[in-house]
């Protein structure tokens, strides 16, 4: 309980909302929208960066490869061995705190639908898992594919990683031909274990 800070230090909700409305709701050009793919390699870690640790830094060369050209950060989360929706979900909405997604709920991915992207959100396993069958339609996706609904009619496994960013490519490959911007989110599950 003492790593989460409840209050923040210095913060002013009041001065918080009165700078936030000093931004204009605007829509996006259409000669600068991009396609966005947003891949959360769940439970990743890099090992490389701990000296404790030893491994071949060639295991990580194709994401060296993707981050150098990629924009790309570090995300340090709160949470540790559960809880992997808390990240995911505080990615497309912004939230630290979460409403129980019970209904249509503010997100980023509502924002780049109402810009005419299509929206797409990927998961090899179930979609009873966190509820996100149900919750990633309340988050404005257009379409959310999961183990019971098409990876498990193509395969019996659970995909691994490289098999599974093949799915990610087809998205990709429909939007770019149907001439619309593309949004996905895909959450991987190799990485477990």
């Amino acid at each position: 309980k003492d790593a989460k800070d409840v209050e923040l230090e210095g913060y002013d909700e009041k001065k918080a909302i009165e700078d936030l409305s000093k931004y204009e709701y605007n829509n996006i050009p259409e000669d600068q929208k991009v396609n966005i793919i947003s891949i959360m390699l769940e439970s990743y870690n890099d090992f490389t960066k701990f000296d404790t640790v030893e491994i071949n830094p060639e295991v990580y060369q194709h994401f060296s490869e993707i981050k150098n050209e990629s924009i790309h950060g570090t995300l340090v989360t709160n949470i540790f061995a559960a809880d992997t929706i808390k990240t995911e979900r505080e990615f497309l909405t912004g939230y630290s705190s979460h409403p129980r997604y019970l209904k249509e709920t503010n997100s980023f991915v509502w924002y780049f639908r109402e810009q005419g992207y299509r929206t797409e959100a990927m998961h090899p396993i179930y979609g009873w898992f966190y509820n996100r069958r149900n919750v990633n339609e309340f988050l404005g996706f257009n379409n959310f594919y999961y183990y019971e609904n098409k990876y498990s009619k193509i395969k019996e496994e659970f995909f691994n990683d490289i098999e599974f960013f093949d799915f990610i490519i087809e998205g990709y490959e429909k939007s770019k031909s149907d001439s619309i911007p593309y949004f996905n989110f895909t959450v991987t599950y190799q990485n477990h274990g």
